[in-house]
């Protein structure tokens, strides 16, 4: 009976070493989360404004609707913060009022970013996004020159995981880019000044891994 009770001793024993082993296991598993995310977004950009100045003479215009593709890869530094990056292309860059789009240029943002997590649910994440960057602009004009210059936006948005790994998303933001250019007035070169604003509405899926 003893030697039965000894017995039934070190197997609960085991057992419980067994669970606590699992539990750490389990814990430390957690830190090997997927750190890494890949998505893609495609924006409407519905409200836009461009302030353009040249030698002290400024002009303001309501921007076309465009619209514009986006990257993104992110690094979780911890559960609520990952840095990046996330280049976007916009496509018809003209004032409301142009007569045609045929020229409209194209705009290029190369654009880091840091965002932080908020978990609300299973599955269930809102975040805010911080981007600054280096904007050009792509003129579909012949003989103009690319606008470039500094851009400064942000965004807000909410991801639902449709596995582990696999996620969607949609987001609004706001982005102010301030670039210029060299012109040629007859044989004069001036610097003409734009700023660019644009704000969008993402939606967009990608993977952790």
């Amino acid at each position: 009976m003893k030697s039965r009770m000894i017995l039934a001793g070190a197997t609960l024993g085991t057992l419980i070493s067994t669970a606590a082993f699992a539990q750490d296991t389990g814990i430390s598993s957690s830190s090997d989360a997927p750190r890494m995310r890949v998505q893609a977004q495609v924006e409407l950009l519905p409200v836009g404004s461009g302030k353009a100045s040249v030698s002290g003479t400024s002009m303001t215009n309501d921007a076309a609707t465009a619209y514009g593709i986006t990257g993104m890869f992110d690094y979780a530094i911890n559960p609520h913060l990952s840095v990046g990056v996330a280049p976007r292309l916009v496509f018809n860059v003209t004032p409301d009022n142009a007569d045609t789009n045929d020229n409209a240029d194209k705009e290029l943002d190369l654009r880091a970013r840091v965002v932080g997590h908020y978990p609300v649910a299973h599955g269930v994440e809102l975040y805010g996004a911080l981007s600054p960057g280096y904007t050009i602009i792509l003129s579909g004009t012949d003989g103009v020159k690319n606008a470039t210059g500094f851009a400064l936006g942000g965004a807000a948005g909410v991801t639902y995981d449709l596995s582990p790994r696999a996620f969607i998303g949609a987001e609004v933001g706001y982005q102010r880019a301030f670039t210029s250019a060299d012109l040629m007035l007859g044989t004069q070169s001036v610097s003409a000044d734009l700023d660019l604003s644009y704000m969008h509405v993402g939606i967009g899926a990608g993977t952790r891994f």
